[in-house]
């Protein structure tokens, strides 16, 4: 499976997990790039700024900026600044934003939004925004659909991660982040083990961007299940 990050980089995620390091106007950039990500997450920042931040940012870094813009001024701004990788800021696909994306050359964010907080709904409304996505002229190797975990409370998170299966059988890149919110590098040890296995869990039902602010965490844990789902494939008589 293809994913496009904007142009030059095309990355082959049928055997490889990435993980984008979520940053803020706060956040110490250069520590989140000294532990690993493959893409930096940009979230918090208005119209008038997000450009400038993005620019900053790819300069600064050389990796491919994915955005979480808050509306369409910013969702402009940030493509018109090289943004990688846009999320959909309305959750509802609409025609208009998705042409912009179309015509900038980078790669959409889906999310269930508002879907309930049941799997078959939250996979019927995904699937109904995927075909929105490619009606715009989005091609499917620059459409990720993004379970949102960190977008619902804890126990529901948990629940929903059973079945992100699903989600992967519609056929472009997961994205996933970590149930009930975001875990931090000075999470205590439970939180951190849990993320450890959100993180695993999640590759392992097909996810392959993970969504975190504690890279060194993500990356470890996607490195080792992309490690461990290799030499399972490679084992004798493992399924073609």
């Amino acid at each position: 499976m293809i994913l496009q990050l904007g142009a030059g980089h095309r990355v082959d995620v049928a055997h490889r997990a990435l993980v984008i390091g979520v940053v803020d106007p706060a956040s110490p950039v250069d520590e989140v790039l000294a532990e690993g990500p493959d893409v930096l997450g940009l979230r918090g920042v208005d119209a008038e700024a997000i450009g400038a931040t993005v620019d900053s940012l790819r300069a600064r870094s050389g990796l491919p900026v994915a955005v979480e813009p808050l509306d369409r001024a910013g969702l402009r701004a940030a493509l018109a600044a090289g943004a990688a990788l846009v999320h959909d800021p309305t959750g509802g696909a609409l025609a208009e934003d998705l042409s912009e994306v179309a015509g900038s050359g980078a790669s959409v964010v889906l999310h269930p939004g508002g879907a309930p907080v049941e799997p078959g709904a939250r996979r019927e409304r995904l699937r109904r925004l995927v075909e929105a996505a490619r009606a715009a002229g989005m091609p499917p190797e620059r459409i990720v659909v993004d379970d949102a975990l960190d977008r619902v409370d804890h126990d529901a998170g948990l629940e929903l991660l059973r079945t992100t299966g699903q989600l992967a059988a519609l056929g472009h890149a997961m994205a996933s982040g970590p149930v009930g919110g975001q875990v931090a590098p000075g999470s205590d040890d439970a939180q951190r083990g849990e993320a450890i296995g959100v993180h695993v869990l999640a590759v392992m039902e097909g996810c392959r961007l993970l969504r975190t602010r504690d890279v060194r965490t993500a990356r470890r844990a996607a490195d080792l299940t992309v490690e461990l789902l290799r030499h399972v494939a490679e084992a004798p008589g493992a399924a073609a």
